[in-house]
């Protein structure tokens, strides 16, 4: 087997081969003969595993562990210890996969010799609990370390082009290469305002200090992306209680 999806399969195959060679009288044993031999025999069907996954990925801990939780009590007692262990490295396995699928690092993840130290089923479960916690806990870190990344992506991207007329958040998004519903949500998520409002505070500022140097308003307008006069006049009023005519006249 290739990978580690194919670690629990070699490991079984090994123990009940050796098992099996043991208790036969032949010199040689075929492939054939141990695959017959070496189904699975604890509880931790392809299903739970699947089940186990699609938890963790949905950053449900609680029914991940309570998942983990039942498989390991199916097979506490397990008289043979080599396979219970084999069952740990399977669990172990299951969520080295879907670290790996969500892009976080195994590195971070506890050693599986440690589970073998544990000496009771609930210090085992708790052990299992701390991985699981883990892995969610690395996937929200990472996944806000990249939302902090966008928005400031963002405002950088604003800032350096807010003086185009036909900015907007669909040319932004084509230019972050994102969905444009993802990329709103985040940015007011992380800012409490809309990009659009960003926008248009970022073009008043500016024309502001044009005002300032003795532009007209007709040229500010133009020069900070308001296609038409009304709509700039109409913000810089709702940004600072005067119209640019009567905020030019006080400089």
């Amino acid at each position: 087997y290739k990978g580690i999806k194919g670690i629990h399969h070699s490991y079984i195959e090994a123990c009940q081969a050796e098992s099996f060679g043991m208790d036969s009288d032949e010199d040689f044993i075929s492939y054939s003969q141990i695959s017959d031999y070496t189904d699975r025999k604890y509880q931790y069907s392809f299903e739970t595993e699947e089940a186990v996954i699609n938890a963790v990925r949905n950053q449900n801990t609680m029914l991940a562990c309570s998942l983990i939780d039942i498989a390991l009590e199916k097979n506490y007692d397990n008289k043979d210890k080599t396979l219970f262990q084999c069952m740990l490295y399977d669990i172990y396995t299951t969520l080295i996969k879907v670290s790996e699928e969500m892009e976080v690092s195994i590195n971070q993840m506890p050693l599986i010799s440690q589970a073998f130290t544990k000496n009771t089923l609930p210090e085992l479960q708790e052990w299992f609990h701390g991985v699981v916690e883990g892995i969610c806990n690395q996937k929200k870190n990472c996944d806000e370390t990249k939302r902090q990344e966008l928005y400031q992506d963002i405002l950088v991207y604003i800032a350096e082009n807010f003086k185009n007329p036909d900015l907007n958040i669909t040319h932004i998004a084509m230019e972050l290469q994102m969905s444009s519903i993802y990329m709103s949500s985040v940015f007011k998520k992380q800012t409490g305002r809309s990009i659009l409002e960003v926008i248009r505070q970022m073009r008043v500022e500016h024309a502001k200090e044009l005002l300032i140097q003795g532009m007209s308003v007709a040229e500010v307008s133009e020069a900070v992306g308001f296609r038409e006069s009304s709509s700039f006049i109409r913000a810089f009023k709702n940004r600072y209680g005067v119209t640019p005519g009567q905020a030019k006249k006080l400089t």
